[in-house]
């Protein structure tokens, strides 16, 4: 849920796949969970018939944006601990984990 709502542009399930480093069937299952639930719709791509698109539905996006704050705070209290230079060596080292996952390594 949390790729779909900060995405900028439609995404597929592949690219959900991709941006959360899952396996497609997981990613398949917890966005059919997400439709039955009512927070997700899917619609085929005008410019591509191949391809569906996903984006949360409004109530999606309310949940979403209940989200955020709880999401922000545990992120606060996971880092507590850390310097400022440690959060930064973890962010490259994040970043650098990221960039392995996208080429597919």
């Amino acid at each position: 849920m949390a790729h779909l709502g900060d995405a900028a542009t439609l995404l597929s399930a592949k690219e959900v796949a991709q941006r959360a480093a899952m396996d497609s069937v997981s990613v398949t299952r917890a966005l059919n969970q997400l439709e039955d639930l009512g927070l997700l719709i899917r619609r085929i791509d005008t410019d591509d018939r191949r391809r569906v698109t996903l984006r949360l539905s409004k109530k999606g996006n309310m949940v979403y944006q209940e989200i955020i704050p709880v999401a922000l705070a545990a992120e606060r209290d996971l880092l507590a601990g850390l310097s400022e230079a440690e959060r930064e060596t973890l962010a490259a080292l994040t970043q650098r984990l990221w960039r392995n996952v996208e080429k597919g390594n």
